[in-house]
């Protein structure tokens, strides 16, 4: 949840990370374009399968009472929220952070999914990235 932060600071502010992003391509800014009947649907039902990973199934049998069944869910379900909006802003302000400092963006030209271990190798110290890589 802080990479996304500490890059929008070393790109200079949220305006600027924005302003870079819509310049290598307009429109990663519309989140709804191209989105058709089934792609709906599918983003609606993706979140179903959170229920049946294991550490969440564990979490559901140690529960104590159906009473503390609510606040477990406030609790997760914001969670997740802020885990899963990080981790779209990490690749989204990941495109920014690379336009402007091209000479580090060697790690994420050939494989794009390696955005989130080479901005903790570069913005934070060693050992904080050794703690974040290995979460």
């Amino acid at each position: 949840i802080l990479t996304p932060v500490f890059v929008i600071i070393a790109v200079g502010g949220i305006d600027t990370a924005m302003v870079q992003v819509a310049a290598q391509n307009a429109s990663n800014l519309d989140m709804f374009k191209n989105l058709d009947f089934i792609a709906i649907i599918s983003l609606m039902a993706w979140g179903l399968g959170y229920f049946g990973q294991p550490h969440i199934l564990a979490r559901f049998m140690a529960a104590d009472s159906h009473h503390s069944m609510v606040n477990a869910r406030r609790i997760s379900m914001t969670w997740m929220v802020f885990c899963l909006g990080g981790a779209v802003a990490i690749g989204f302000f990941g495109l920014s952070y690379f336009s402007t400092f091209t000479e580090q963006a060697a790690g994420v030209t050939g494989n794009a999914e390696r955005v989130f271990i080479e901005l903790s190798k570069i913005l934070f110290n060693p050992w904080i990235a050794g703690v974040l890589l290995s979460a």
